[in-house]
């Protein structure tokens, strides 16, 4: 085929941009949001675009577009959030961590309990202590029973008391029948003898109570003297874990003052000649470093002044 340039030419290309028309209205009516059908029977019953229908067309796209936005941003757009579940769940957090928390604390405190009561029981073991505890609970005890025998030695006084105040009184009564014995009858007679009687039980629960004081007496001065006994054993092994502490300390302290010594000695030998050293090598490549640089900013300065003279 042989085109011309007068009016073949223009035909031509009018039908070649046809279909490429059509397919712009294809996808222009697609984004507008028409069917597959009324696509098929817009394009069976196609007209060519006018002046008057363009508009209709880009009116429908302009629409469809803040459409899809819209759609897509309230896709995009995350769920509202409950802010009283938020709070509920945080203060089950923080309830959670507290009890936690307090149950390690109470874990740590108790932990650290065992471990020094440890630490104490074999320090005492190690430092001979665990007499001196000791003799602190025989003096604990000791003093429990001294107290217990000067309350029986009192219960005994007052029981004393008593057997001489029935038998002083029996003796009263015994006394007074004799001094009218010239007019006794015959309950006299009878009280005479139930008197005497009873004045020989006094006199006997008297002797008995009196031998009980001296006993409770004895016991409470030997309850005494094993308590001083006590006390003075303690005193005594106090003082020797005393001077035995007091002396460790002393051999602590020498020692420290002895590990002091040789690391000042040794400083003195070792480290200062060696700073010292390391000091003058610094120096001295300061000074080979400052001489080299020296040397060659006057050669630098003779060459440049050799240059003029060698010119002229």
């Amino acid at each position: 085929m042989s085109w011309t340039r007068g009016t073949d030419r223009p035909a031509a290309l009018r039908a070649l941009s046809r279909p490429h028309r059509r397919l712009q209205r294809g996808y222009s009516t697609r984004g507008a949001g028409v069917t597959p059908d009324s696509e098929t029977n817009s394009r069976d019953n196609h007209t060519p675009p006018t002046a008057e229908n363009a508009p209709t067309v880009e009116t429908h796209a302009a629409g469809a577009g803040p459409r899809q936005t819209q759609a897509q941003s309230s896709l995009n757009s995350p769920p509202p959030i409950d802010a009283e579940a938020l709070w509920n769940r945080l203060k089950d957090w923080g309830v959670l961590a507290s009890s936690s928390l307090g149950r390690r604390a109470d874990r740590f405190s108790n932990q650290a309990t065992t471990t020094f009561s440890h630490l104490g029981q074999h320090f005492n073991r190690v430092t001979g202590y665990e007499e001196i505890e000791a003799l602190k609970r025989q003096v604990v005890a000791q003093e429990a029973r001294i107290k217990a025998t000067r309350r029986a030695a009192r219960e005994a006084k007052t029981a004393y008391d008593d057997a001489v105040l029935q038998r002083s009184i029996s003796q009263r009564q015994v006394n007074d029948l004799l001094q009218r014995k010239s007019s006794w009858t015959d309950t006299d007679v009878s009280n005479f003898t139930s008197l005497v009687r009873s004045d020989h039980s006094f006199e006997q629960e008297e002797a008995r109570t009196k031998a009980h004081v001296a006993e409770t007496e004895d016991a409470v001065d030997r309850e005494f003297s094993e308590l001083m006994r006590t006390i003075l054993a303690r005193y005594h092994e106090e003082q020797v874990w005393s001077d035995k502490v007091r002396s460790a300390s002393t051999y602590g302290s020498l020692a420290v003052l002895g590990v002091n010594l040789v690391v000042f000695i040794m400083a003195i030998i070792v480290v200062e000649p060696w700073k010292r050293k390391k000091l003058a090598q610094t120096f001295e490549k300061k000074v080979e470093e400052m001489s080299a640089e020296t040397k060659a900013l006057m050669n630098a300065s003779a060459a440049r002044l050799e240059g003029p003279a060698d010119r002229a």
